[in-house]
């Protein structure tokens, strides 16, 4: 599969500069399916698509090595800028490579650490990762 090509703009320069494969692009698409099925509903204390959390992150977490996308440097610069503004302002800052150090970080935290993906699914932070990356690979 040949990997979109990409206009030059701010924003997608480091997907220009990047060193991922088309393979691994092709495995970010597949992650940004997930998006909906990330989604926790707050109110109602749910995930908007009713199939088991266990299944769905063992899925998730497949097609994330699956494409070789574990990036190990994942602490680099993870949390800058935290304190100075919102998760969304946050968000609209990051980068492909970054989510992808923000999601190896939460799944292999969830290694160690049982639950810990779950709970970024029930801060949606995972479903707004998965929004933001299908912004930059649209």
């Amino acid at each position: 599969m040949v990997c979109r090509s990409f206009i030059f703009t701010p924003e997608t320069r480091t997907l220009l500069n990047s060193s991922l494969t088309p393979y691994q692009f092709n495995g970010l698409r597949k992650l940004t399916t997930f998006r909906d099925h990330f989604y926790y509903d707050i109110d109602g204390g749910k995930l908007s698509v009713q199939s088991p959390f266990v299944n769905l992150s063992e899925q998730f977490t497949t097609i994330f090595c699956e494409y070789q996308l574990a990036d190990t440097n994942y602490v680099t610069n993870l949390f800058q800028s935290e304190k100075n503004s919102s998760m969304n302002e946050r968000l609209q800052q990051l980068d492909v490579q970054d989510i992808i150090k923000y999601l190896t970080y939460i799944i292999w935290t969830d290694k160690a650490r049982s639950g810990y993906l779950e709970s970024k699914c029930k801060d949606n932070t995972i479903f707004l990762l998965l929004g933001r990356l299908e912004q930059l690979l649209a």
